[in-house]
């Protein structure tokens, strides 16, 4: 009698173990770029500290769940105003659902003639979860008017596309506890 409950006992932990399955985070993968105007807040692209405004701001190019989810050329994209380099900025950009929260940046190259800033941060949306990303913006021409333009570019870096299984490794190490204590009362109940 007591070999059928302990049966019944595996059984049911056996049922909850298989609909324990692992889950499967959504991370985004894929790269974006843009470009648009930036007024910085120097005319000489050597001493420029941060953008002022953002003007004109397309998507150029969009590759992976980007584009799967509708992103395509020239599609509208709002950048923050007011982004000083050097730092984090809450919703650089969006554009199509997804926005991007940098982390942190640092001027990589900066002369009379080139500014390369880039930076580290989370992209979320659109139903996915967050994403690590990096994003990179650069200028090279003279301003017009007070006006460059630039590229930038965003790519999701997913670090783990699995979460922790919820519980079913510790579920089947129960089954198995309870598997081996019935057979050894089975057997030891052989040997009586």
């Amino acid at each position: 009698m007591k070999i059928a409950t302990t049966l019944k006992a595996a059984a049911a932990t056996l049922t909850i173990a298989g609909t324990i399955g692992g889950a499967q985070a959504m991370m985004i993968a894929g790269g974006i770029t843009f470009d648009g105007g930036a007024t910085l807040d120097s005319v000489n692209i050597g001493e420029a500290t941060q953008v002022v405004s953002w003007d004109s701001t397309t998507v150029d190019q969009a590759s992976g769940d980007f584009a799967a989810v509708g992103l395509s050329d020239g599609d509208a994209a709002t950048f923050a105003p007011g982004w000083t380099f050097g730092s984090g900025q809450p919703m650089l950009w969006t554009a199509g659902g997804f926005t991007f929260n940098l982390s942190a940046s640092s001027i990589t190259l900066q002369n009379t003639n080139f500014l390369l800033v880039e930076g580290t941060g989370f992209i979320v949306g659109n139903g996915f979860d967050q994403t690590a990303g990096t994003f990179s913006f650069s200028t090279q021409e003279n301003d017009v008017n007070g006006r460059f333009s630039f590229s930038a570019s965003g790519v999701a870096t997913p670090q783990s596309t699995s979460v922790p299984d919820g519980g079913a490794t510790i579920a089947l190490l129960g089954l198995s506890l309870l598997g081996l204590q019935g057979a050894r009362k089975a057997i030891a109940k052989r040997n009586a």
